[in-house]
């Protein structure tokens, strides 16, 4: 029996070895076969996240800290935020749901003391599994617990060939030279504290997303996510808004198989009864004009909507730290 037992260890080892030899051969020759299940070599390099959590590591205190989807990236000027005196970080990551969320908020909230936490809800985000989303902060992150957290938020080939890649070393040269980036290949532009932004106007032309949903009924596990999210908040007492961020109305009305009236509906079925939701069209009126694509804001449109939160962050009593460690 021992016998058995040790050869059989031996055959898992090497198994093992050969397959980390595999994937790191795949991913370090970029080889295309496989490549759904291989991280790229320039995975998600338009969205800066790692330029953003490594700036974020330099963060003590902040006013106002936001997370959500890419839609935080693009949405939440942080200059208008800082030309009223208030500090503000974006941590948004594509398309992220509740769960990963949750583990962001639970991670840096216990490094960073924040007056107000922005979370930026989306109905479509609680419909979706997560597909490949935490690839791009694992792999564009130093290495901590969190990555692991992440990965048991959607287990997953693709997610797991990453922490193999990162843990090994293999990810750390493309994680660096990412630091550096401050311009995509869309010409978007990164200038700090979570933010980018574009000058390009929505062109309905340019094709979409097609966004399959089969069901109206929110996932239950991102449901308990939220829930566990609020109940950390509130815990803590940390004081939160959930934001519904601007709608492209000419994208709902010709491309989209919702109406953006059941989009609204949904969304504040799924998250009013957290409290302290805010539907953003209600705050300000949007034009095609004000988008850069079908769902994100230009800097137009990010500044309109930066300003029409400011009221709401004045009603919540939110000042400016005075801390010198703020930039």
């Amino acid at each position: 029996m021992k016998r058995l037992i040790l050869v059989f260890s031996k055959f898992l080892l090497i198994s093992m070895l050969i397959y980390c030899l595999v994937i790191i051969t795949l991913y370090k020759s970029n080889f295309k076969i496989f490549n759904t299940n291989i991280p790229n070599n320039e995975h998600r390099r338009y969205s800066f996240t790692a330029r953003r959590l490594e700036e974020f590591e330099k963060v003590k205190k902040t006013d106002i800290l936001i997370f959500g989807s890419s839609l935080v990236l693009k949405n939440y000027d942080s200059r208008v935020f800082k030309s009223n005196d208030l500090h503000s970080f974006g941590l948004g990551t594509s398309s992220q749901r509740p769960s990963m969320t949750e583990v962001f908020v639970k991670h840096y909230l216990k490094k960073v003391k924040s007056k107000i936490v922005i979370i930026d809800v989306n109905p479509y985000l609680m419909l979706m599994p997560d597909t490949f989303e935490t690839v791009n902060v694992i792999m564009d992150s130093k290495k901590n617990v969190s990555d692991f957290e992440l990965f048991f938020t959607e287990p997953g080939l693709l997610a797991f060939n990453a922490l193999i890649i990162k843990y090994l070393g293999f990810a750390e040269t493309n994680r660096l030279e990412k630091l550096n980036d401050s311009v995509s290949d869309k010409k978007d532009k990164y200038v700090g504290n979570g933010f980018s932004y574009s000058q390009l106007v929505y062109d309905e032309k340019v094709k979409t997303p097609n966004i399959e949903i089969e069901s109206l009924q929110p996932l239950q596990e991102q449901v308990k996510s939220l829930d566990r999210i609020i109940e950390f908040l509130k815990s803590e007492q940390i004081n939160y808004l959930l934001v519904l961020s601007p709608i492209n109305e000419d994208y709902f009305l010709k491309k989209s198989k919702i109406k953006s009236k059941q989009f609204r509906d949904l969304s504040r079925n799924y998250f009013a009864k957290y409290g302290n939701y805010f539907d953003s069209n209600d705050l300000a009126e949007y034009q095609k004009t004000d988008f850069m694509d079908f769902s994100h804001l230009n800097e137009t449109g990010a500044k309109k909507f930066t300003k029409s939160l400011l009221p709401i962050l004045k009603k919540k009593n939110i000042k400016s730290h005075t801390s010198s460690n703020l930039p």
